[in-house]
């Protein structure tokens, strides 16, 4: 029995991941983040959580996607 490596999914999560701490270093070495270094997990958190969003939401586009290229071979 063999499994199937999901590559783009895991490239996507990986892509994520990056883009949220991207973010998140962004925000922090920003002036305004670094007056408000005491939110610095609240910050964390919501980047972390911006960033599970826009992965949903591109693997949830790539498999509607490769649903409408199977429906139409």
């Amino acid at each position: 029995m063999g499994y199937e490596i999901d590559t783009v999914g895991i490239l996507i999560n990986v892509g994520a991941v990056f883009l949220g701490l991207f973010i998140y270093i962004k925000i922090m070495r920003s002036e305004w983040g670094q007056e408000h270094r005491n939110l610095q997990f609240l910050l964390m958190f919501i980047c972390l959580f911006v960033a599970i969003l826009v992965g949903w939401g591109i693997r949830t586009l790539v498999a509607y996607l490769r649903l409408r290229a199977m429906a139409g071979m």
